[in-house]
């Protein structure tokens, strides 16, 4: 008997399992997929599971149970009542349509009940509750258990005692398949952040976050422009070496990072555009630009270049540092080359570096612009 129930309790955990890796796969497909695909195989994944759990019940002294609460408590708690609901309905009625003396309590209590607990514990209590937390998931489990089986107390004849006789299989194998998945769900949440550090890392420039000059131009080529204008805009810090070689490299870093803040402060006062930055390499780095007009795309350009100018950097003490000051001010020069033919987008950046040049060699703090 024993060895039956223990079987049944597998077979119920195998197809719990199998909902996971299936959902695994769903949500690596999130960055390629529109996001109700994405909402609907998760609903439809749930909703199968749950019904074959219904094909494969566990037997207790003449009593049919299964763990069709697990998969729709977890749905509920981690993916809220746009997900929960309709798979909560799918499934209940399905359970209609099997019909038996057990349908309408195995509906209310074992699914209904349990999944709008569930739903009051995610959006009241969500500041404190974590389903990743073994006390949260032991909390979870047991309300929804007690909601599940407690009435058996009530609507069964003898119910105590079958209450009590059930009740060791029952709750357990309600806590060894819940903490089993959340196990797999805290291993797959783990990789999955490890896979996004290693691709950031990957993609961008460490110490400024923006993208690296390999990614910057994978994201460019080839890419249909918002606006009718679109221009490349090579950025260099002026006189940097001088900087570095008197203030130390450690501040030279602090300044880079200032910077971006500052690139980053006004490429979001432009959100209208489309802008994407780059470090190409020391103290360069490189734009795309597109906007409605040239107008627009030179505002924006000398937005930046006046934003640097009017900044102070500010200084911390070093050894290295052969000058003892609080805070300097620096500029940047800039060149601009319109994106004539996507294709031919190396020959845009060269124009960019060459328009670059022509603002050092004019006295840098300048943008000088191609032509065409």
């Amino acid at each position: 008997m024993i060895a039956i129930i223990i079987q049944s309790i597998l077979s119920n955990l195998a197809i719990i399992i199998l909902l996971h890796l299936s959902v695994e796969k769903l949500m690596n497909k999130r960055d390629k997929w529109p996001k109700l695909a994405i909402s609907t195989g998760m609903v439809a994944l749930v909703s199968v599971s749950v019904i074959l759990l219904f094909y494969l019940p566990i037997t207790f002294h003449g009593f049919w149970v299964d763990l069709r609460m697990i998969p729709l408590l977890f749905l509920t708690i981690r993916w809220g009542y746009k997900l929960a609901i309709p798979a909560l309905m799918i499934t209940a009625f399905w359970r209609f349509l099997m019909g038996g003396v057990g349908m309408v309590p195995g509906i209310i209590f074992g699914m209904a009940l349990p999944v709008l607990f569930a739903l009051m514990v995610r959006y009241v209590c969500k500041e404190k509750f974590r389903p990743e937390n073994s006390k949260s998931l032991f909390f979870l489990i047991t309300c929804g258990w007690l909601i599940s089986d407690v009435p058996i107390i009530f609507f069964v004849p003898n119910g105590l005692d079958v209450f009590l006789h059930i009740f060791p299989y029952r709750y357990g194998s309600f806590l060894f398949a819940g903490y089993t998945l959340n196990f797999f769900i805290r291993h797959a949440i783990k990789e999955d952040l490890l896979i996004k550090q290693l691709q950031y890392y990957a993609e961008r420039d460490p110490l400024t976050g923006f993208y690296n000059i390999r990614t910057f131009l994978k994201k460019i080529e080839g890419k249909k422009p918002k606006y009718r204008y679109s221009y490349i805009v090579m950025a260099d810090i002026d006189h940097f070496k001088q900087i570095n070689d008197t203030y130390g490299h450690l501040n030279g870093d602090e300044i880079l990072k200032r910077l971006s803040s500052i690139f980053r402060e006004v490429k979001a006062h432009f959100h209208e555009a489309e802008i994407i930055i780059g470090r190409y390499g020391g103290e360069e780095f490189i734009f795309y630009i597109a906007a409605g007009s040239r107008r627009h795309i030179s505002s924006i350009v000398s937005h930046f270049r006046e934003e640097v100018e009017k900044t102070y950097f500010f200084i911390k003490e070093s050894k290295c540092a052969k000058v003892k000051r609080s805070k300097i001010r620096l500029t940047i020069s800039l060149g601009v080359s319109p994106i004539n033919d996507p294709s031919r987008l190396m020959e845009a950046i060269d124009r960019a570096d060459q328009c670059l040049y022509k603002s050092k060699e004019n006295g840098r703090n300048q943008v000088h612009f191609a032509d065409g």
